[in-house]
């Protein structure tokens, strides 16, 4: 029987940051004990009563993605730069490559290029040109297409992910048409805690969702998983190279309903909403869940198409 793989994964595990702990997040729950890592982000691990009161300052206010992960006491930290050099571990992953380069020169030294691999999560476009070519570099926020799978680059997309338990079963009743929360207006960032803030999306049949510092943003997903249609504002300008997984194109039918036929509230939902939404979440659930994210990213490093 094929053994899991042994990874190391190398990041800063000091603050969140979204596209590191999306990958994290699916990996720790793939592999367990077989996913070391090197600085552990306590915000990823269950709250334990030293550290409880500091999760409603994280970034998000901890909702949706922290503080879930079961710890491991199997997992071995010990004697990394030994490791390194015995080529112990079957792939090396630099979570966030822009903040942490921890041992880059002693991975780079020993593993080659199919087993090293960095992840750059940064809402900005421009990569760390010092790596490319030394391992597989995943990108967030790709500008232009072009660079996806670029010989000389070895660009491949990543996107955020969400944690399987997060996702409805099934619709929610609706109550209202749009949810109260806007982006474009703080003032509607009312909710302290998550059960409330998932509940506005789910008694709503659209949640208004557009572009922050980079395209992809974790409400997106958090508005999908709670049975709520995103409404892109500036879906037309989306970038076919950012968020290659999430169900993009059944966003379209909800951004012309309420541009065009937002008159016509008291027939929503009805069996079109029904149908595109419930297509939607199955494209979550199958290509946006963390873990899914993780295997996708394992494939890839293995060479996979």
């Amino acid at each position: 029987m094929q053994r899991d793989p042994r990874i190391l994964f190398i990041a800063p595990g000091d603050a969140p940051d979204y596209q590191c702990d999306t990958l994290f997040h699916g990996l720790k729950s793939l592999l367990g004990e077989n996913l070391v890592d090197i600085c552990p982000p306590w915000y990823m691990y269950r709250p334990t009563e030293q550290n409880r009161a500091r999760f409603p300052s994280l970034y998000g206010k901890g909702f949706t993605l922290y503080g879930l992960l079961e710890e491991s006491p199997a997992t071995d930290r010990t004697d990394i730069e030994a490791k390194i050099r015995a080529r112990h571990f079957d792939l090396v992953v630099f979570g966030s490559i822009h903040r942490s380069q921890q041992y880059l020169f002693e991975v780079l030294d020993r593993y080659s290029m199919e087993r090293i691999a960095f992840v750059d999560g940064e809402d900005e476009t421009g990569l760390f040109r010092h790596v490319l070519g030394r391992g597989r570099y995943f990108k967030r926020e790709i500008a232009d297409p072009w660079m996806i799978g670029n010989d000389a680059s070895h660009v491949l997309p990543i996107g955020f992910g969400i944690p399987r338990q997060k996702i409805v079963d099934s619709i929610p009743a609706k109550t209202r048409l749009v949810a109260h929360i806007d982006p474009r207006d703080k003032s509607t960032y009312i909710y302290g805690n998550e059960t409330d803030y998932y509940q506005g999306y789910r008694e709503s049949c659209f949640g208004i969702t557009t572009k922050k510092a980079g395209w992809d943003c974790m409400r997106h997903y958090e508005i999908l998983a709670n049975g709520c249609f995103p409404v892109f504002l500036d879906l037309m300008d989306f970038p076919p190279s950012v968020m290659t997984h999430y169900p993009k194109h059944q966003m379209l039918w909800a951004f012309e309903y309420l541009r065009d036929r937002r008159r016509d509230a008291d027939a929503v939902p009805n069996a079109q909403y029904l149908e595109h939404l419930n297509a939607a979440l199955d494209g979550l659930r199958t290509r946006c869940t963390t873990e899914a994210v993780a295997q996708h990213f394992v494939a890839r490093c293995a060479g996979a198409a």
